[in-house]
């Protein structure tokens, strides 16, 4: 992950081919904030959140308190923006326990995202195709009509051909 984000798999891999993103495109992986301001561009649906740093935390203990305050409330997830080697996002299971990750979090990143949490479903993708963005969109909705998202019957569906 670090070395897709810093773009040096050129550099240590020169005899291999390494399959994935370009540095800019990398970012939607290292960065929850850039990842979150590019679904708001593309009006892809997301859970609504805020974005403080460590010299607003008293402002995110504020936000926290308000975002946790109902009883029927999930607890928010606190996201750590940034690279975090698969140790940057916390489902807190109390109040006590979200303030304290929230500390922590704040110590050791420049930025956490507080965001709300959802229930549900969910699915990641990743896909290898040879550049045709028809391939990828055939493969995403075969595999989205096959896991319920999607009935087979709609008309739109019939816009996207090989």
């Amino acid at each position: 992950q670090r070395l897709l984000c810093i773009r040096h798999t050129t550099k240590l891999f020169q005899n291999l081919y390494i399959i994935g993103p370009n540095k800019r495109n990398s970012r939607l992986e290292s960065s929850k904030e850039y990842a979150k301001t590019v679904m708001a561009k593309y009006q892809i649906p997301t859970a609504s959140y805020q974005s403080f740093t460590s010299d607003q935390i008293t402002e995110a203990h504020k936000y926290l308190d308000n975002t946790s305050s109902s009883t029927h409330t999930p607890l928010p997830v606190l996201k750590a923006d940034g690279l975090a080697g698969g140790k940057g996002v916390y489902l807190p299971e109390s109040i006590e326990e979200a303030h304290s990750q929230l500390d922590r979090l704040l110590e050791d990143h420049a930025s956490v995202l507080i965001e709300k949490r959802l229930e549900g479903r969910e699915i990641s993708l990743f896909a290898v195709c040879d550049g045709s963005q028809k391939a990828a969109e055939c493969l995403l909705v075969t595999l989205l009509i096959r896991l319920g998202f999607l009935d087979p019957k709609d008309e739109e569906l019939s816009l996207i051909h090989i």
